[in-house]
């Protein structure tokens, strides 16, 4: 599974990317992880690749005002899910962040087990049958 990663800060993108990587558990084991510092290139790469899930700064990627989700919903006609990890102040930031298009937010900081079971939960039911499949 594709899991895009953006954060601006290069440390707390590293610590996303590690949790996701000791949490997150799929069927095959392993997570791809693409780590991203701009919104201009986490944008080139939506326009040529394919992910099975979006994991965003609401800071770093323009959600706090609709941008980022409403663009990708326009581009792709598809709905990859996005989890946005933020450290929205009032339940309305988080609310307006659902409104946009964001399938769930976490807020910093986080455990790294409820980044990790939030973001299996996201990612294609597909991946969820062979998971449950290959446990039985």
């Amino acid at each position: 599974m594709r899991v895009a990663v953006f954060e601006r800060k290069t440390s707390e993108l590293h610590c996303t990317v590690e949790q996701l990587n000791l949490h997150c558990d799929i069927a095959d084991g392993r997570l791809d992880c693409v780590p991203f510092t701009s919104e201009a290139s986490l944008r080139r790469a939506l326009r040529r690749e394919s992910f099975d899930l979006l994991v965003l700064d609401s800071a770093a990627s323009g959600v706090t005002g609709g941008l980022l989700p409403v663009w990708l919903r326009q581009l792709r006609g598809e709905a990859v899910p996005i989890l946005l990890l933020g450290t929205a102040d009032t339940g309305d930031d988080i609310v307006r962040a659902l409104d946009q298009g964001v399938d769930d937010y976490l807020c910093k900081p986080f455990r790294g087990a409820e980044l990790g079971e939030r973001a299996r939960r996201l990612l294609p039911v597909a991946g969820r049958h062979e998971q449950a499949r290959l446990a039985a």
